[in-house]
């Protein structure tokens, strides 16, 4: 994984209504462009660090990271003691098993950042509409409520294809406008395609901040792609394999994404001799976040998950098979 970061403070409203300053550490994916979003409470060195270690945790490992000369960047790098092209001492590295390299760009050249700075300019103005009301400490799903903030900005300004990680892709999507359906009158969030500046993008914006609840688990995810829907258009019921038309969004049957609904998610893990064709579905989710027990694809184990792994993502299988890094 390929990584760039960047800063950017914020004021935000605390409870007794005193303004208090907080920075978020924006992490890019230079290959997918994917973005992880940290809320440290100071610029200090160990701040960010502990930021850095937050997101390997949830993200996995990382092979290089490239950012800007700002202080606790470059702290951070000689505290975990990271091979950098600044010059350092020798030592056991935090990230020495993942073989980890730190490149920091040329003394006043921002101009080189462009690939993070644009993240960040997106970023700011999505916590601008959120965070004079609401305080990430006190926000038991702020770490949803973001992704589900920035990936509907990021659509809505370049348009393309969301779809989360814990998806396996088997054919190629027809639609350019589509929302996923989860089941009838119901619209998931986790992947979705809209054309540059498509109108659903901005009312699902407005409607975000209007009807913001960050108490109530999918309020500004699946729910607000919902709320939204339904002022574009009277939803029916699905019937057999169809999808339904929206304006000029296609509302997707669940067989596209979902042939295997929530409820079920451990059908994936079971032994499965008889591996079922799939015939109407675009992609399958995996629904990670109900995967408590962290069961995992095993190769051998004879699983629908491994069968799926093998047919439509074989370099990853055979690293996992062969105990080798899924990471180039």
């Amino acid at each position: 994984m390929y990584l760039v970061h960047g800063l950017f403070p914020h004021d935000i409203l605390e409870k007794n209504h005193a303004n208090s300053k907080r920075w978020a550490v924006i992490f890019t994916c230079m290959t997918t462009r994917a973005v992880h979003i940290e809320v440290i409470e100071s610029m200090d060195t160990t701040s960010f660090i502990n930021a850095l270690r937050r997101f390997i945790a949830i993200q996995g490992p990382v092979k290089h990271v490239r950012s800007d000369r700002d202080t606790n960047f470059v702290g951070a790098a000689k505290e975990l003691q990271i091979s950098s092209n600044i010059n350092m001492k020798d030592g056991e590295s935090y990230l020495a098993d993942q073989d980890c390299t730190w490149t920091f760009n040329p003394p006043y050249s921002s101009h080189m950042g462009g690939a993070w700075e644009r993240m960040t300019g997106i970023a700011k103005r999505i916590f601008n509409s959120i965070f004079l009301q609401v305080n990430p400490k006190f926000e038991r799903f702020w770490t949803h409520i973001s992704a589900d903030g920035c990936r509907l900005a990021l659509i809505w300004k370049y348009g393309g294809i969301y779809m989360d990680s814990d998806f396996i892709s088997m054919r190629p999507i027809p639609d350019v406008n589509f929302l996923a359906g989860q089941c009838s009158q119901f619209s998931s969030n986790g992947v979705f395609g809209l054309s540059h500046h498509h109108n659903f993008s901005l009312k699902s914006m407005e409607n975000f901040v209007q009807n913001y609840n960050g108490a109530i688990w999918g309020n500004q995810g699946p729910h607000l792609f919902t709320r939204t829907l339904k002022t574009f258009c009277t939803i029916p019921d699905f019937k057999s394999t169809e999808d339904v038309k929206c304006g000029n969004i296609s509302f997707s049957n669940p067989k596209r994404f979902y042939p295997i609904p929530f409820k079920d998610w451990k059908r994936y893990y079971d032994v499965c001799p008889n591996v079922p064709t799939f015939n109407d579905s675009y992609a399958l989710h995996f629904w990670n976040f109900m995967n408590k027990e962290q069961k995992t694809m095993v190769p051998g184990d004879n699983t629908l998950i491994e069968h799926l792994y093998k047919q439509y993502c074989p370099t990853t299988y055979a690293a996992l098979k062969n105990n080798e890094p899924i990471y180039g």
